[in-house]
């Protein structure tokens, strides 16, 4: 007899030989399409310290409110720094440690091939349809 070959997901298809790091990052903290576009923001912008009206405009975004819950979630995940200025105004860095750039510029350098920016995607809208 021959042997059983496990069955695997199309989730699991679609994530092999994707670095495990970035594999979980995908599912735990870059997770919605607006959570992607700002770690290209931070990557691409390592240095600023803005308020989020400021990302918002940046990006060309007139959801202000979703580029807001993404940065607290990104901030409560550790991914994103946030300074309280006063009652009413936060800025946001990226973290300033240097494993939390390195792995949001592998992420954004990952996503110039193809098959993982894909893979992504798959991932955030799986997540964006969850029930």
């Amino acid at each position: 007899m021959g042997t059983i070959k496990p069955i695997y997901t199309v989730s699991e298809q679609l994530m092999d030989e994707v670095d495990p790091t970035l594999l979980d990052l995908v599912k735990t903290t870059v997770n919605s399409f607006t959570k992607w576009d700002l770690a290209r923001f931070y990557s691409e912008n390592p240095h600023v310290i803005v308020t989020a009206e400021t990302v918002a405009r940046r990006l060309k975004c007139n959801n202000l409110a979703a580029i807001r819950l993404a940065l607290e979630e990104l901030a409560d995940g550790g991914l994103i720094q946030k300074f309280v200025y006063d009652e009413t105004t936060s800025y946001y860095a990226l973290a300033a440690d240097e494993r939390t750039k390195d792995l949001v510029n592998s992420f954004i350098v990952a996503c110039e091939d193809d098959d993982f920016r894909l893979k992504t995607v798959y991932h955030i809208t799986q997540e964006m349809f969850r029930i």
